[in-house]
């Protein structure tokens, strides 16, 4: 309580302070404070900038998205949804999965496009973990995210140092304020659960401006073993030097703990009864396997960012930085497979280039990072170093006033460990907006890369229609069978390997507004017919082969639009699953339904207001065996947005 009740001090603070600028009015262009950095027409972001730019001021300059084309999740898409975490801003994309392991801060997998192998991006940057290519969602700060941006599948490939199937950014808030802004963010929950975050914006001297944050977010253990806490910071500092050329530095910091109890053991539960539901979702009584398992995160990331117009019709976007990530697991006597800690360490450059003609558009991304491994495993010790260089450039034509927008694109990867080995890939894609209303796309790549036994082949169909009052989205990929290595703290042993035996999906969105009433959905159909490889140690990724996510909900303007409320109902259905693990099929539970009901209220565009009533009929379930999912619980909370 000390620590919330010096940042409310903190942010009271900050709304005495006056603008070191001169006094001009702020132009609103998408909410209080923040520039919305996502526009289906790229022009749009400049648009934006001369929208607020005023009279004796310098104009910023601001992140592009890597394609228009891409699935974007705005920040006022965000701030209405129902989420404790990042990983949960997903859970509305038709294409996407989260395997929930039930306990508040444990690391979940998100599966994209019928993968985990997902290469998650900060601000274009790679930030999967070098050794393990794994990336724990909790260390995304959610209230620093400006949008997210889901790249199609085809072009996944292209981005990061190593190449996955699939590529997801994460652009963060960029704030222009004339005056100091200030945001709080507090909700509680079941089970000592808490959130708290502080983020300050302000012109501290001419042309320079300051944003920071800072963040916890804790529970106490329900289950043996099972509590979390997550200390995290973000500061910039963006020198505008003129209209043309901004930089920005910046400093991330993770501190994140959590407890690994394995699940509930339930090899102990069958020798009292053989009803294991009776003392599996008991949190008083229920074993777990490790009482004592641990894992630690540090993190420390350092960037130095330019922006430049240098010529006209061309955009320059350049980054320096430095990563380093710790990862240990305390108690190794219980997982004595499993290395001890890993230190990774990784400097490097990436250089986006866009050049603008009158019907054509090139990007090129090229990337060097050199990263210092250090892995500790009981007994021995193992330093390594490995060198990254990558060059992709994308070709596009725009055609027939960009209604018709083929684009080509190629990637050629260096990998150097004491053995240099080089990948390609290439592919192509074709954007259509014919009708004002209706998008089509269709993409296709084919690609080699680290960890993976052959070529990829990805197929990507999708159409988009967008009217007043009804939008649907529909989507269709197809992947080949390719294998990729992930250790996550969460399994055995570090030869346990993840098959991704390629994927066939089917999904899409769906919503329909009528007056303030609204109905939503987003459905998903595996078509993969996945099967044993009868290798030891092979486990395909357990996802249900139908998910569901419905809602209906109230939501609209009232009182003279000085409420903005969504409340309602939210309905979420997943199928049986199954999965290999060694040689052997398993069928997780499945064919549940949980209710819950949220409401989300947006007063005068300057506060929050959050309310969910989750799992409404105390469900008891789990999407990874044996690891009990939430039951029945309230969480609500406030955010303001502080101006002075």
């Amino acid at each position: 309580m000390t620590i919330k009740f010096i940042l409310l001090i903190f942010a009271s603070v900050t709304i005495m302070l006056r603008a070191q600028a001169k006094d001009t009015l702020y132009v609103d262009t998408t909410k209080a404070g923040i520039i919305d950095t996502v526009s289906a027409d790229t022009t749009g972001l400049l648009n934006a900038q001369k929208t607020i730019a005023k009279k004796d001021t310098t104009t910023p300059l601001y992140q592009r998205p890597f394609n228009s084309a891409s699935t974007f999740i705005s920040r006022k898409e965000i701030d209405f949804m129902d989420y404790r975490y990042t990983g949960d801003l997903f859970d509305h994309f038709g294409m996407g999965f989260l395997r929930n392991f039930g306990f508040v801060g444990h690391p979940n997998e998100l599966i994209l496009y019928g993968t985990n192998a997902v290469g998650f991006l900060d601000d274009g940057i790679y930030t999967n973990n070098r050794l393990s290519r794994y990336y724990n969602l909790n260390l995304m700060a959610s209230e620093m995210i400006d949008s997210i941006e889901i790249i199609r599948s085809p072009r996944g490939f292209l981005f990061g140092p190593v190449s996955n199937p699939v590529s997801v950014n994460f652009i963060k808030r960029d704030i222009y304020s004339l005056r100091p802004y200030a945001r709080i963010k507090f909700y509680e929950g079941p089970g000592g659960e808490a959130f708290i975050d502080a983020i300050f914006n302000a012109i501290v001297f001419p042309d320079f401006i300051f944003t920071f944050d800072i963040s916890n977010r804790n529970i106490d253990s329900s289950y043996s073993n099972s509590d979390f806490s997550i200390w995290q910071g973000d500061a910039h500092l963006k020198y505008l030097i003129s209209n043309d050329v901004s930089l920005t530095a910046s400093y991330a910091y993770n501190d994140y703990n959590a407890a690994l109890n394995g699940g509930v053991n339930v090899d102990s539960i069958v020798q009292l009864t053989s009803n294991i539901d009776l003392i599996l979702y008991d949190n008083l009584r229920a074993p777990v396997y490790f009482r004592q398992r641990r894992t630690n995160i540090l993190q420390h990331n350092v960037g130095l960012r330019l922006f430049a117009i240098p010529f006209a019709n061309t955009f320059t976007d350049f980054n320096v930085y430095y990563r380093f990530d710790k990862n240990e697991i305390i108690n190794p006597a219980d997982y004595p497979d499993f290395p001890q800690s890993n230190k990774n360490k990784s400097a490097g450059a990436l250089l986006t280039q866009d050049i603008s003609l009158a019907f054509a558009e090139l990007k090129v991304m090229a990337q060097y990072e050199r990263t210092d491994t250090k892995r500790s495993m009981p007994g021995s010790q193992l330093n390594y170093n490995t060198n990254y260089f990558t060059l992709a450039p994308i070709f596009s034509l725009n055609l027939i006033d960009s209604s018709i927008v083929p684009s080509f694109y190629y990637k050629i990867q260096n990998i150097s460990n004491g053995i240099s080995k080089v990948y390609n890939g290439l592919g192509f894609d074709l954007s259509l907006k014919l009708l004002k209303h209706l998008d089509l796309y269709g993409g296709y790549s084919i690609y080699k890369s680290a960890g993976l036994s052959d070529n990829v082949n990805t197929v990507e169909l999708s159409a988009n229609l967008n009217l007043e009052s009804v939008k649907l989205r529909a989507d269709f990929i197809n992947r080949n069978e390719s294998y990729l290595q992930i250790e996550s703290p969460l399994y055995a042993s570090v030869n346990e390997y993840y098959s991704d035996l390629g994927a066939s999906l089917l999904g899409g969105n769906f919503s329909l507004k009528l007056w303030n009433i609204l109905f939503e959905t987003t459905a998903y159909y595996d078509l993969s017919k996945h099967k044993s490889s009868g290798i030891d140690s092979i486990r395909t990724i357990a996802s249900p082969q139908i998910k569901l996510t419905g809602g209906l909900y109230l939501d609209g303007s009232f009182f003279d639009e000085s409420l903005y409320l969504k409340t309602g109902f939210a309905v979420n259905y997943n199928s049986k699953q199954r999965y290999f693990y060694l040689g052997n099929e398993y069928v997780l539970a499945g064919r549940f339904v949980t209710v819950d009901y949220t409401l989300v209220g947006e007063i005068k565009k300057r506060a929050y207001a959050y309310f969910t009533w989750e799992n409404l009929f105390d469900e008891t379930y789990y999407i990874v065996p044996y690891y009990p999912m939430f039951r029945r619980g309230i969480r609500f909370g406030v955010a303001w947005e502080l101006f002075n």
